[in-house]
């Protein structure tokens, strides 16, 4: 084998990867009922398998209860009731922790979030028709995915309904 053969740098092994990085962005896509939503990754901190939610009396509609996450006491919010949807039976499931600006919640989701990487170019405003008059105020912006509409959540917005309503 020459000399000219054998690849010399990360590059001439894999291959370029340019631009794909940069101008695509990662969410955590989830279903509640029947609609999609994600949220951006950069924004989840970890998924976490709950088995109990604690009740938490005069709370907020929309939070569901407390729960322990390795020492950390945080509030489960139910994004259905903040997006004008049925209610999530309050019981054990997949808890998606979602932080920012040193704020942090549990998001109630169904099943195991996927990560979608969509290309910046693929991104739009949220559909004037989709979802209901609470949901528009949640929304970002949308996607198509594995043939699904995806609504993806401002999580600013979640962590704070209560700024929307005064």
């Amino acid at each position: 084998m020459s000399e000219a053969e054998i690849p010399l740098t990360d590059e001439d092994l894999y291959g370029s990867e340019s631009g794909v990085a940069e101008s695509a962005e990662e969410f955590a896509v989830f279903r509640l009922g029947r609609e999609w939503y994600g949220v951006c990754l950069a924004c989840v901190r970890q998924v976490v398998v709950i088995s109990k939610i604690a009740f938490v009396p005069g709370a907020s509609k929309w939070i569901v209860g407390m729960i322990n996450v390795r020492g950390d006491v945080l509030s489960v919010t139910d994004p259905r009731r903040l997006l004008g949807l049925q209610a999530a039976p309050a019981e054990a499931g997949v808890c998606l922790i979602v932080e920012e600006r040193a704020v942090a919640t549990g998001l109630l989701v169904e099943g195991m979030p996927e990560i979608a990487a969509v290309e910046r170019s693929l991104l739009q405003a949220p559909p004037a028709s989709a979802g209901t008059v609470e949901a528009a105020e949640f929304l970002d912006k949308s996607f198509l995915w594995n043939g699904h509409l995806v609504g993806v959540l401002r999580i600013d917005r979640l962590l704070r309904p209560e700024e929307m309503a005064s």
